[in-house]
């Protein structure tokens, strides 16, 4: 400030500091009470009054100061006071009879910029003195729109009370957002509550026809989405399947979680069942991590098309003889062909460290591959074989590896369960032909890692084996 002082006039630079003793000095030798400076068209009360000298304020009013005099973009003394927090200034201001509505060269009011730092003293102040709370600027704002942007939470209760009606509540600006819609996706949930409480529409759409839960959703806010449930019952527009796709879309799992968690367990099947085919519910289930949801999600897929689809053909495998007691003499056998399978590799130079595990439709005890629902199987299917290399030390898998000793640079990239590792093929399949004595063989070398992402089949296999095998 002292800087710009040196292009100000003696009266201004004096004003701007609050010297007192110095602005009366200066009046009483004749000094223009109204003069402006050229930095910015300032007043000797445009400058007291942006630094809240109240005494040099009512001073200058004394002698006379233009309380209309504008800085070039528009504001007057008194949006220089409410926009930083000078109460007592703004009171004196408007004892002067300063306009409290008068606009800047955005059509912001007074109440706008006091509202931009959420001022509850100065706020209070220019209501009570009339100031307009349903006036826009430019962009169809509301000062209410700025306290729910900025989460002033007084500032918008004050402002709530003097609107008072539910339809000047939910005015939207010219991105046909209204205060609501605001306060949500800035994730200021309190706001979004006291709002809701006021009468907000919470059905109101904005300019993309996204209502506001709808916006909590795609966005993740948690907090907010479980303000507005309530009111999702009740609405007109939407269904839960519907904020579920948009909140699973955006792989917001958390907020996928309280919506099902919220609703019965009938509206809950439903709304899972309503899922799009791209959606992975067992990625849901997977990070959920709750016995009730994974029951529920269950329910869901017993009642969808897949569900129906498999049971179709479990009930055609079994009339071809795959029931339950033949598959476990088949593992059995299959057991025997991997004890087999180890004696030859352990007398195998090329295969010396490596542990064979026979795996496939071999070690499920279906033996050559089911082709058919009527149980024909493939007489050219292969063996698979994962020959396990237990020479190397474990694989340490970024976001899984919880091994102190281990460094994130030696950690290896994983993503839909590949993991990324440099110099290694990523088909490392090994392929043996066949003889008159025993089946083609695919060979693939494996590595163990320290720990493994989860994996829906195994960590659920009390959901899947019903679904496939009647006991």
């Amino acid at each position: 400030m002292e800087n710009r002082n040196c292009f100000r006039t003696p009266l201004n630079a004096a004003a701007s500091e609050g010297r007192l003793d110095k602005v009366e000095q200066l009046l009483d030798s004749g000094a223009d009470v109204n003069e402006q400076d050229e930095v910015d068209n300032s007043t000797p009360l445009i400058l007291a009054a942006e630094r809240g000298h109240e005494t040099v304020v009512g001073l200058l009013l004394e002698r006379g100061a233009s309380i209309t005099k504008c800085k070039s973009d528009l504001w007057r003394p008194l949006h220089l006071a409410a926009y930083n927090g000078h109460g007592l200034v703004v009171q004196r201001l408007i004892q002067a009879g300063d306009d409290v509505n008068s606009p800047d060269c955005k059509s912001s009011t007074p109440l706008h910029v006091a509202t931009l730092y959420g001022y509850s003293d100065v706020i209070q102040r220019l209501l009570k003195a009339r100031a307009e709370a349903d006036r826009q600027d430019d962009f169809g704002r509301m000062p209410l729109h700025l306290a729910c942007r900025d989460g002033h939470l007084e500032a918008a209760r004050l402002l709530l009370e003097a609107l008072g009606s539910p339809s000047l509540i939910g005015h939207p600006d010219k991105s046909n957002m209204t205060p609501l819609h605001t306060a949500v996706m800035r994730g200021h949930a309190a706001i979004v509550r006291l709002l809701l409480r006021h009468g907000a529409n919470p059905d109101a759409s904005n300019a993309e026809n996204l209502t506001p839960i709808e916006l909590a959703a795609r966005s993740g806010l948690l907090e907010s989405l479980k303000c507005l449930l309530p009111y999702l019952k009740r609405s007109s527009k939407l269904t839960l399947g519907a904020v579920l796709r948009l909140a699973s879309a955006f792989g917001h799992i958390e907020c996928c979680k309280e919506l099902l968690m919220q609703c019965s367990k009938e509206e809950a099947v439903s709304a899972l069942l309503s899922l799009p085919q791209t959606f992975s519910v067992q990625g849901l289930v997977r990070l959920l991590d709750n016995e009730q949801m994974l029951t529920l999600i269950t329910e869901a897929e017993m009642c969808s098309d897949g569900f129906n689809s498999v049971s179709v053909l479990v009930e055609a495998l079994e009339r071809a003889g795959f029931n339950q007691e033949r598959m476990q003499c088949l593992q059995v056998r299959a057991k025997v062909q991997q004890a087999i399978l180890r004696c030859q590799f352990a007398d195998s130079a090329d295969w010396s460290g490596f542990e064979a595990h026979l795996v496939g439709s071999y070690s499920d005890g279906c033996g050559n591959s089911i082709v058919s629902a009527d149980g024909s199987t493939d007489l050219e299917s292969d063996i698979d074989v994962l020959l396990l290399d237990k020479t190397r030390e474990p694989i340490h898998i970024a976001s899984f590896c919880r091994c102190p000793t281990v460094s994130d640079s030696s950690k290896m990239a994983y993503e839909d369960g590949h993991v990324t590792i440099s110099g290694v093929t990523s088909n490392p399949t090994k392929y043996y032909g066949p003889s008159h004595l025993k089946p083609s063989m695919d060979m693939v070398a494996a590595q163990i890692c320290c720990c493994y992402p989860t994996i829906f089949l195994l960590d659920n296999a009390r959901y899947f084996p019903r679904m496939c095998y009647k006991p």
